[in-house]
């Protein structure tokens, strides 16, 4: 029985409509837009597709198990729902617990591939770990001398990086300061992006620069676009904006690593401030970037 359930070609349970030859061969509505004959009987495929109704109906009365039922799922669904399932499923190994990889233990919130809505997305990390909101050409970050004290490794605020309209890329900006090794990192994931054949890719410009705390008017730089002159300082590094599953191996390691002192340096200068840029743009076509630090004085 278990071969009249699913397709010849992709040997998957088909999830919407069945056709089959005129020799009575199945093929999954999926397959037989590449095919021009069956490949069972080498028969052509009519102009006009003939649907196997019943077994249609024979399947749509029945309910099917996970995909990953051998790592421990129980779930069965009706035959339409089992990719809806199997994208959010926990035992989908496709998956990844950002989260708990982030810092944040007790959250067992996965991500995968098109495993989530962007809404969705964006109301878990708002609200669960009241991540904050940026544009995404317009990322500035004022760093506190403060949240360099301690003796142990400490995730900064994250940031949810977005332009404004409702079907733009999500991006997490997530750093993080350990203290016991010494060093700042801070690194961008795109967290959601749209349905397309070919997804593109993104690289990410961080600097820290040292600006003075005040214009000549009195106005403070922050929320101002008032064009201010650079200290003598700016460190400017270039990554890769990482998947979701390529971030379980980078927040591991993090490519480039600012040195604790230079940066406690920066934020205890008089009448300055210590701002963190971020940048994200189109990568270029066939790009795959090797870490970059320049510095600036």
């Amino acid at each position: 029985m278990d071969a009249n359930r699913t397709c010849p070609i992709c040997f998957e349970i088909p999830e919407q409509e069945i056709y089959q030859c005129a020799a009575g061969h199945i093929i999954c509505s999926r397959c037989i837009v590449t095919l021009s004959i069956c490949p069972q009987c080498r028969v052509a495929f009519e102009a006009t597709k003939i649907r196997n109704r019943v077994l249609e109906e024979i399947l749509d009365a029945e309910e099917f198990e996970c995909p990953f039922k051998d790592g421990g799922c129980e779930y069965k669904c009706k035959r339409g729902d089992i990719s809806k399932h199997a994208k959010s499923c926990d035992f989908n190994p496709g998956l990844v617990s950002l989260c708990e990889i982030i810092g944040y233990e007790n959250c067992k919130y996965t991500l995968g591939s098109s495993s989530k809505s962007r809404e969705e997305i964006l109301a878990h990390f708002q609200t669960v770990h009241g991540c904050g909101m940026a544009d995404y050409g317009d990322v500035k970050m004022l760093l506190d001398p403060e949240e360099l004290n301690g003796d142990d490794a400490k995730l900064l605020r994250p940031v949810i990086i977005s332009q404004q309209h409702e079907t733009s890329d999500l991006f997490l900006l997530v750093g993080k300061i350990n203290s016991p090794l010494g060093f700042i990192s801070e690194i961008c994931i795109q967290v959601w992006g749209n349905e397309e054949p070919v997804k593109p890719k993104y690289e990410a410009t961080f600097s820290i620069v040292k600006r003075p705390s005040e214009n000549n008017n009195g106005e403070t730089y922050i929320g101002n676009s008032a064009v201010l002159k650079l200290d003598s300082l700016r460190l400017q590094w270039t990554l890769n904006v990482y998947t979701v599953e390529e971030a379980k191996y980078v927040l591991e390691a993090t490519p480039i690593n600012v040195p604790i002192p230079f940066l406690a340096n920066c934020l205890t200068s008089r009448n300055t401030e210590t701002i963190l840029e971020v940048k994200i743009f189109p990568a270029v076509p066939s790009s795959n970037i090797a870490p970059t630090l320049n510095y600036y004085c």
